[in-house]
C-alpha cells in the first residue's frame, strides 16, 4: 500500500514539473515576408473572419407554437433561419457547412497580425511527458476561413473561445499544438481581442 502511494507521489511530482516546463510566447521570429509564404496565406485571396450557427444541438429555435426544434444542417434553410451567407467545404474528408451570422473580411494588416498569432505565438520547450488539460467541451461559433480566387474555403481555422480551444485545418505546420496545453491559452486570448477589434461580436462577446 505505501508503495503505491509512493509511486502516485512520484508521478505527480514529474507531471507538475514537466507542465511547468511548457511556455508559450512570442518565441516565432517569422518575418511577414516568410510568412506571407506559408499556407494557407500563400494561396488565400480572402481571408473571413466569422460567426456561425451552432449545428451540433446547442442551439434551439423556438416556434411561435412553442415546438423547440435542435438546429442542424438540415434545416435551417427549412425554418428560415436568418444568416448572411453558408460556406461548404472539407475539413478533414468530412463535408463541413457554416452558415454564417457575422462575416468581416479583413485587410493586409491584419492579415499580418493574424499570420504573426498563428505562427511565431508558440511552445517554446515542449517537453516528453505533456500535460493536456481535459476538454469538457467544444462548441465553436466563430472560424476563420481562408478563400481562393474563386471564394472557395482552402482552409479554416475553428475557434470555441468558450472552451479556449481553436484547430487550424489543414495543419501542415503543427500550428495545433498548443491546443489543451497548460499555459498556452494566451494566444485564444489575443484570438478573442482580433475577433472583437475586427466587429465580430457573437461567440466573443455574447452566445
Amino acid at each position: 500500500m505505501n508503495f503505491h502511494i509512493k509511486l502516485i507521489f512520484i508521478l505527480l511530482f514529474f507531471t507538475s514539473s514537466y507542465a511547468q516546463e511548457i511556455k508559450c510566447g512570442w518565441y516565432g521570429k517569422k518575418s511577414i515576408a516568410e510568412r506571407d509564404k506559408m499556407f494557407p496565406f500563400n494561396e488565400a485571396k480572402k481571408v473571413l473572419l466569422i460567426s456561425f450557427i451552432s449545428t451540433d444541438g446547442s442551439e434551439i429555435l423556438v416556434l411561435d407554437d412553442d415546438t423547440r426544434i435542435t438546429l442542424d444542417t438540415s434545416n435551417i434553410d427549412k425554418y428560415e433561419v436568418k444568416y448572411l451567407k453558408s460556406f461548404t467545404f472539407h475539413q478533414n474528408k468530412a463535408l463541413k457547412k457554416y452558415f454564417a451570422r457575422e462575416i468581416v473580411e479583413i485587410d493586409k494588416d491584419q492579415i499580418d497580425v493574424l499570420s504573426n498569432l498563428l505562427f511565431n505565438y508558440k511552445i517554446k520547450k515542449l517537453p516528453k511527458l505533456i500535460v493536456e488539460s481535459p476538454l469538457g467541451c467544444y462548441i465553436p461559433r466563430n472560424a476563420i476561413l481562408f478563400l481562393d480566387g474563386n471564394d472557395n474555403v482552402i482552409s479554416n481555422l475553428e475557434i470555441c473561445f468558450e472552451c479556449l480551444q481553436a484547430y487550424l485545418f489543414p495543419d501542415p505546420y503543427n500550428t495545433n499544438e498548443l491546443a489543451n496545453k497548460e499555459n498556452c491559452y494566451g494566444r485564444m486570448d489575443l484570438l478573442k481581442a482580433f475577433f472583437d477589434k475586427n466587429g465580430i461580436k457573437h461567440g466573443v462577446e455574447k452566445l
